[in-house]
């Protein structure tokens, strides 16, 4: 039986997927006597990162890895004593260069890694209409799977497995700077449709949208296309390779603020 220590659970959301199922873990865990907190990796220093308790990690998948900003998170935390910490991510299909990588790298570090779990969530690049209600029967299924999540937690049955040379490969090309630069190019701004409100320059995480003298919004290199601004833009005036999304809205843009 998983020890009554207190849980934090970092987590990095860039359209709220991943934010709604780290609120479904928490739900789950205080249900059951155990303290868990959810706390955002924007809102914290990494090097306060406590290792006396249960640490979470949560993130949303992104080529295959996830973002930088997650990574850079991890990388500064505390090195540990056996520490227990346990990760889940959101994606649309599959991931293959986290998971094995981040148990590597946490083991490393003195981290006792005892679980981890990948939920299918709809994906927020999504350019084509869909009329059926499949995205929401998503959302449950992840919903329900992450209360088994928690009792495997509980319970000491939960596993995290390691594929070294696939998912270590596809964490190196993850890692390159320049695919990063080259995604954010993809996004531009309709100014047919923007109203500069300044809402994206808001709500990004990385301060990567600035809007000069009342000019229209504009992207710097340090964009992660984590697809927060074009999602929740109210007029959607966002492109993805010039083409309107639709919009994947799971929480509020207030809940980002």
């Amino acid at each position: 039986m998983l020890e009554k220590k207190k849980i934090s659970i970092y987590y990095f959301s860039g359209t709220g997927n991943t934010y709604i199922i780290g609120k479904e873990i928490c739900r789950n865990f205080n249900a059951r006597d155990y303290e868990a907190e959810l706390i955002a990796m924007t809102d914290i220093e990494p090097g306060e990162v406590k290792t006396g308790g249960i640490i979470g990690l949560a993130f949303p998948v992104a080529v295959q890895s996830t973002f930088p900003l997650v990574w850079d998170f991890i990388k500064k935390m505390p090195k540990a004593g056996g520490t227990k910490v346990f990760m889940f991510d959101t994606m649309q299909i599959f991931s293959g260069g986290i998971v094995g990588p981040l148990k590597k790298y946490l083991s490393a570090r003195g981290y006792n890694c005892i679980g981890a779990m990948e939920f299918k969530m709809p994906s927020n690049m999504r350019t084509k209409e869909k009329v059926d209600d499949s995205l929401n029967l998503t959302i449950k299924k992840s919903i329900s799977e992450a209360e088994k999540y928690v009792e495997s937690l509980i319970n000491e049955t939960s596993s995290w497995s390691r594929l070294p040379l696939v998912s270590d490969l596809m964490r190196q090309i993850s890692a390159k700077d320049s695919l990063w630069e080259r995604m954010s190019e993809d996004l531009s701004v309709d100014r047919r449709a923007c109203t500069k409100c300044g809402l994206c320059q808001k709500i990004c995480p990385v301060d990567s949208i600035k809007i000069h003298d009342d000019d229209y919004p504009k992207n710097c290199k340090n964009c992660i296309s984590c697809m927060r601004c074009a999602n929740y833009c109210p007029h959607n005036a966002i492109k993805l390779k010039g083409k309107k999304l639709q919009q994947n809205k799971p929480i509020r843009a207030s809940d980002f603020l």
